[in-house]
């Protein structure tokens, strides 16, 4: 671990909306409209070996439909089918190469290359398709201002490859190419500053979304990193953004965008043009409402929800 990367260790609804809104509390993957999908299965507990989490994170779908999902106290990221089945996994606590200090989120490019994001170490790590370690680079420069020492933060890829990290250090979005090289930085003019961003995606023209946790809204990015407008949640209680602790974003192929918002255990849905579709309580098997700590959606349109304290992976799919 390097001096600059050691710096940076940190610590760490109303009842008269509608009857379907307020069943949505009661069975899971009913929406504020309609029942959109339903628990396909889910997998998990807690514990260190295979299948099991100490504290669930990140997570992310590679081209194959393979779930990729992060233990953040152990280190560890492993590798499932999308109907579960353990695969592999690889990772541990320290400061080496294939070791984290606080790993939180993961991403897979278009390649199958997987990268690990580690804000409390101050770093990137990058793995090949099988697992094996190929490189790493830091997220904060030795002479960069830190904004915020609460390492939070998320990662994504895009179609080229390019590596997109949400750094509450910076309070804004660093775009790097696959070998570290950092590219460009967003605008974080008056309006557009982000405080505490915890999760990324990109849509297929290159505009970067980002859950800007403490503004409780999803800040927008067009391709060449200039600010657009935001979107917040729709005007009701229920589907108004809460969360101040976490949350993620992901956009599906039809440009639809999905914001997990921990706060409140519930998957908002917007349509491309940032218009309010309908939200949805996480619930696993039992019934039991899962606060959700990442959030993932495949090329066939099945949501995986990493659920944080329950150390659970769950899988929604559409329903018709």
């Amino acid at each position: 671990m390097t001096a600059t990367r050691s710096r940076f260790i940190a610590p760490v609804a109303a009842a008269l909306i509608g009857l379907l809104l307020g069943l949505a509390f009661l069975l899971p993957g009913l929406s504020a409209a309609t029942a959109q999908y339903s628990l396909a299965t889910q997998w998990g507990r807690t514990g260190s070996g295979d299948d099991q989490f100490l504290r669930i994170g990140g997570i992310d779908v590679d081209a194959g439909g393979n779930v990729y999902a992060v233990d953040t106290v152990s280190g560890r990221i492993q590798k499932f089918t999308a109907a579960g089945a353990f695969v592999a996994a690889w990772g541990a606590q320290g400061t080496g190469d294939g070791q984290f200090v606080g790993l939180q989120d993961v991403a897979v490019d278009f390649a199958g290359n997987i990268y690990g994001l580690d804000l409390a170490g101050n770093q990137v790590q990058r793995f090949a398709p099988d697992g094996s370690f190929v490189t790493s680079w830091e997220v904060i420069g030795a002479t960069e201002v830190i904004s915020h020492s609460i390492p939070f933060g998320g990662v994504a890829t895009d179609s080229s490859g390019d590596v997109y990290v949400a750094s509450s250090a910076h309070g804004g979005v660093l775009v790097f190419d696959g070998a570290g090289n950092r590219k460009r930085t967003m605008d974080v003019a008056s309006g557009a500053s982000l405080n505490i961003p915890t999760g990324v995606d990109v849509n297929a023209d290159g505009v970067t979304y980002v859950f800007d946790t403490f503004n409780r809204r999803v800040q927008l990015y067009d391709a060449a990193g200039l600010a657009l407008a935001p979107i917040y949640g729709a005007d009701t209680p229920d589907t108004v953004f809460r969360s101040l602790a976490r949350g993620d974003v992901e956009v599906d192929a039809a440009g639809k965008l999905y914001v997990a918002d921990f706060a409140t255990g519930r998957i908002h849905r917007f349509a491309a043009d940032g218009t309010f579709e309908y939200s949805f309580v996480v619930r696993d098997s039992a019934g039991r409402m899962v606060l959700p700590g990442g959030i993932a959606i495949d090329a066939a349109g099945a949501i995986y929800i990493a659920g944080y304290y329950a150390n659970v992976v769950l899988k929604f799919t559409p329903i018709g």
